[in-house]
């Protein structure tokens, strides 16, 4: 199995938190895309920096009461179309805020998620890809490895 590190610089981090809990018209969360360049350490392990951060724009979501936010093929098509052109990791990201401690991804997370993936790493082939979902003080992340084809805590 390999072991995974993900870094998140704090000004980064700050910058997506603010974007995350700006309220939306219709949407009752956001979600956006984190970029950054995926390191093989190891013959098992890999380091991703995430360096950057592209939100969802609000025409882009979806107006529905299935799940708490719904974004179309046009935000996905950015995101991809930026990953794609600098060869760059690609992380789905949305916060859970309602609650602190070790977030956990929900089914339709785990939906739409494995749909992304399997989408994004046939694009960018040799980076790591993946979703993160963010708490008031922690983080969980599952991502696809180059040559994978299953998501990995």
């Amino acid at each position: 199995m390999n072991k995974i590190y993900i870094r998140i610089p704090e000004r980064l981090l700050e910058a997506i938190l603010e974007d995350l809990r700006r309220p939306h018209d219709y949407a009752y969360e956001r979600v956006g895309f984190c970029y950054g360049r995926s390191v093989k350490t190891s013959e098992t392990d890999w380091l991703i920096i995430l360096n950057d951060y592209k939100p969802v724009k609000d025409e882009n979501y979806i107006e529905t009461n299935q799940v708490g936010a719904r974004i179309n093929s046009k935000a996905i098509t950015e995101g991809f179309q930026f990953a794609y052109t600098n060869k760059m990791s690609l992380f789905h990201i949305h916060l859970q805020d309602f609650d602190g401690g070790l977030p956990e991804f929900s089914f339709d997370d785990l939906l739409s998620g494995n749909e992304l993936m399997e989408s994004i790493t046939s694009f960018v082939t040799s980076q790591v890809h993946g979703l993160i979902v963010l708490s008031n003080n922690s983080f969980n992340a599952l991502s696809i490895v180059p040559g994978d084809s299953e998501l990995q805590r």
